[in-house]
């Protein structure tokens, strides 16, 4: 669920990030930003997920 809210939001969170500005107007950080921010935010999600099902399969205390 948290991963289809990441691409149903994606282009409304740009957005956000360019202030209403196309992209050729904003700076170099900016247009990184807007064009890693929701693969890295999956690949976090994912990461979080697989650590918590393995604590939960070895019965470690949760991280």
């Amino acid at each position: 669920m948290n991963i289809l809210l990441v691409l149903v939001n994606r282009r409304a969170i740009s957005g956000a990030l360019q202030n209403g500005r196309p992209m050729e107007e904003c700076s170099l950080v900016t247009r990184t930003l807007v064009r890693i921010w929701a693969p890295t935010v999956i690949i976090y999600v994912l990461f979080a997920w697989v650590e918590l099902t393995y604590d939960l399969v070895l019965a470690n205390p949760s991280s």
